[in-house]
């Protein structure tokens, strides 16, 4: 018995939705990088208000924070939409 849709899940580099897939997984990478960096900046400027009571950047701080929590979501959103897009219902 041959199946014509059998392979229809296969990887297929020229298929539209793994097109859309790969483009997703590096818009995830890129998101990624950038909480990476983020979490960095973040560490430097608590590291200097420990050697320096006095100087706060709490500001700055809070906002890389509300800036990692949009990319959590960008990630989330993308994270779905590629498993919409494995599943039978694309």
């Amino acid at each position: 018995m041959n199946n014509p849709n059998a392979n229809a899940s296969a990887w297929n580099p020229n298929d539209d939705h793994t097109r859309h897939i790969l483009a997703l997984e590096e818009e995830i990478s890129t998101f990624q990088r950038q909480q990476t960096a983020l979490l960095e900046r973040i560490r430097q400027l608590r590291e200097a208000e420990a050697k320096d009571p006095g100087c706060t950047h709490a500001a700055e701080i809070f906002q890389l924070q509300q800036e990692k929590l949009r990319l959590d979501t960008e990630i989330l959103f993308r994270r779905n939409k590629i498993r919409l897009l494995q599943s039978a219902w694309a």
